[in-house]
């Protein structure tokens, strides 16, 4: 299934990704939330897609964007 597959691969660790598998905290970087307007990290991206928050594709990929 293709919620099984993007979970997995969100799952997986890289060097490009894992700064961003959790929350970014002030304590990586202080001023991040001053930059940006809507924080979105991997981990609430796998949550969301398990609870079924998304009603469609779109909104996935927004949040990827």
């Amino acid at each position: 299934m293709i919620l099984t597959a993007i979970i997995e691969i969100i799952g997986k660790k890289s060097s490009d990704s894992g700064l961003f598998l959790d929350r970014v905290t002030e304590q990586v970087a202080r001023d991040y939330k001053d930059h940006i307007c809507s924080e979105m990290f991997f981990s609430l991206i796998t949550e969301r897609l398990t609870n079924n928050y998304y009603r469609s594709v779109e909104q996935v990929y927004q949040d990827l964007d």
